[in-house]
């Protein structure tokens, strides 16, 4: 249902366990090979008694969160239309969220005319590489850019450029 979910399982857990909390992961139910794979991540590393698992599907999400003491954290990456109930659900008892769902990501560029022109020309390629990295199919591929500056002549031949780079890339 979505791409990297080791990766973005494993991000969010690695930040609780370093900042000295257990983890639990409940893998989405349409990829029980993820999960499988997860499982065996964590068996391999030895934190089995650490981290820790819930298999099932939206029921079980609904009940793990609702025996959360107040104050705990919930992280969710999936569906937009999910990710509003499960921040729903957490603010009706008390927890923190962190939702990450449908992927909508900006590139922010602070930069000038004045900006050393490598840095410029480093941005564009950065921005053009952030959308159309796997064929533009990654959730954290840049949906948009937005110019901190105070030139809008220049963010717009920025634009341009960004534009005239996408273009070139043979697909």
């Amino acid at each position: 249902p979505w791409n990297n979910p080791v990766q973005l399982a494993l991000t969010d857990a690695v930040e609780v366990l370093v900042s000295g909390n257990v983890p639990i992961l409940k893998p989405s139910e349409k990829v029980p090979k993820v999960g499988a794979l997860l499982r065996e991540i964590i068996k391999i590393a030895e934190l089995e008694d650490v981290f820790f698992f819930v298999e099932g599907g939206p029921d079980v999400g609904s009940r793990l969160i609702a025996t959360l003491p107040p104050g705990s954290h919930v992280a969710f990456t999936g569906s937009s239309g999910v990710g509003r109930k499960v921040r729903e659900l957490c603010r009706n008892l008390g927890l923190y969220t962190h939702i990450e769902g449908g992927g909508s990501d900006q590139a922010i560029l602070l930069l000038s005319p004045r900006s050393p022109k490598k840095l410029i020309e480093r941005a564009v390629n950065a921005c053009v590489a952030g959308r159309f990295r796997n064929c533009g199919q990654n959730c954290n591929a840049v949906k948009g850019v937005i110019v901190v500056t105070k030139d809008e002549a220049w963010a717009n031949q920025l634009a341009r450029d960004i534009a005239a780079k996408s273009k070139r890339l043979k697909l």
